[in-house]
Protein backbone atom coordinates (compact mmCIF):
# COMPACT_ATOMS: atom_id res chain seq x y z
CA UNK A 1 0.00 0.00 0.00
CA UNK A 2 1.32 3.43 -0.94
CA UNK A 3 1.66 5.98 1.87
CA UNK A 4 1.01 9.64 1.26
CA UNK A 5 2.88 12.46 2.87
CA UNK A 6 0.64 14.91 4.69
CA UNK A 7 1.13 18.54 3.74
CA UNK A 8 -0.58 21.75 4.70
CA UNK A 9 -2.76 23.24 1.97
CA UNK A 10 -0.68 26.44 2.17
CA UNK A 11 2.47 24.49 1.23
CA UNK A 12 0.73 22.78 -1.68
CA UNK A 13 -0.60 26.07 -3.11
CA UNK A 14 2.76 27.80 -2.65
CA UNK A 15 4.38 24.88 -4.48
CA UNK A 16 1.98 25.34 -7.39
CA UNK A 17 2.29 29.11 -7.57
CA UNK A 18 5.93 29.43 -6.55
CA UNK A 19 7.53 27.93 -9.63
CA UNK A 20 8.94 30.53 -12.01
CA UNK A 21 8.36 28.16 -14.94
CA UNK A 22 4.72 27.74 -14.03
CA UNK A 23 2.22 29.59 -16.24
CA UNK A 24 -0.34 29.38 -13.42
CA UNK A 25 2.00 31.49 -11.33
CA UNK A 26 2.26 34.13 -14.08
CA UNK A 27 -1.54 34.27 -14.46
CA UNK A 28 -2.03 34.56 -10.71
CA UNK A 29 0.55 37.34 -10.41
CA UNK A 30 -0.91 39.15 -13.45
CA UNK A 31 -4.30 39.15 -11.75
CA UNK A 32 -2.77 40.38 -8.49
CA UNK A 33 -0.87 43.16 -10.30
CA UNK A 34 -4.06 44.18 -12.12
CA UNK A 35 -5.72 44.62 -8.72
CA UNK A 36 -2.80 46.76 -7.51
CA UNK A 37 -3.04 48.92 -10.65
CA UNK A 38 -6.78 49.38 -10.09
CA UNK A 39 -6.08 50.62 -6.56
CA UNK A 40 -3.21 52.82 -7.75
CA UNK A 41 -4.97 54.54 -10.66
CA UNK A 42 -8.57 54.44 -9.46
CA UNK A 43 -11.81 54.25 -11.38
CA UNK A 44 -10.93 57.17 -13.66
CA UNK A 45 -7.71 55.89 -15.27
CA UNK A 46 -7.98 52.11 -14.83
CA UNK A 47 -10.53 51.63 -17.67
CA UNK A 48 -7.84 52.79 -20.13
CA UNK A 49 -5.74 49.74 -19.18
CA UNK A 50 -6.82 47.00 -21.60
CA UNK A 51 -4.41 44.18 -20.74
CA UNK A 52 -1.95 43.29 -18.00
CA UNK A 53 0.31 40.30 -18.60
CA UNK A 54 3.36 38.97 -16.79
CA UNK A 55 5.58 36.53 -18.67
CA UNK A 56 9.18 35.65 -17.81
CA UNK A 57 9.42 38.56 -15.34
CA UNK A 58 8.39 41.11 -18.00
CA UNK A 59 5.18 43.01 -17.26
CA UNK A 60 3.29 44.09 -20.37
CA UNK A 61 0.57 46.74 -20.03
CA UNK A 62 -1.64 47.68 -22.99
CA UNK A 63 -3.27 51.11 -22.76
CA UNK A 64 -5.81 52.92 -24.94
CA UNK A 65 -5.00 56.53 -24.02
CA UNK A 66 -1.85 57.98 -25.59
CA UNK A 67 -1.38 60.61 -22.88
CA UNK A 68 -1.79 58.05 -20.09
CA UNK A 69 0.59 55.76 -21.97
CA UNK A 70 3.21 58.54 -22.13
CA UNK A 71 2.86 59.31 -18.40
CA UNK A 72 3.29 55.64 -17.48
CA UNK A 73 6.22 55.31 -19.84
CA UNK A 74 7.97 58.18 -18.06
CA UNK A 75 7.28 56.65 -14.63
CA UNK A 76 8.07 53.00 -15.42
CA UNK A 77 10.90 52.65 -12.91
CA UNK A 78 8.83 54.08 -10.05
CA UNK A 79 5.90 51.84 -10.99
CA UNK A 80 8.21 48.81 -11.13
CA UNK A 81 9.62 49.56 -7.65
CA UNK A 82 6.12 50.13 -6.27
CA UNK A 83 4.71 46.88 -7.69
CA UNK A 84 7.72 44.83 -6.57
CA UNK A 85 7.35 46.29 -3.08
CA UNK A 86 3.66 45.35 -3.00
CA UNK A 87 4.50 41.82 -4.17
CA UNK A 88 7.24 41.57 -1.50
CA UNK A 89 9.84 40.36 -4.00
CA UNK A 90 11.67 41.46 -7.13
CA UNK A 91 9.46 39.64 -9.63
CA UNK A 92 9.13 42.35 -12.25
CA UNK A 93 12.42 42.99 -14.07
CA UNK A 94 11.05 45.10 -16.91
CA UNK A 95 7.81 46.92 -17.81
CA UNK A 96 6.68 47.27 -21.41
CA UNK A 97 3.89 49.70 -22.18
CA UNK A 98 1.96 49.47 -25.47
Amino acid sequence: MKKFEEKHIKDVINGLLGSSKNRLSDKFLSSKIEGFLKEEFGEVLFPYIKEVRLFKNILTIKIDSSSFKQELHNGREALQRNLNARLNSKIIHQIRIY
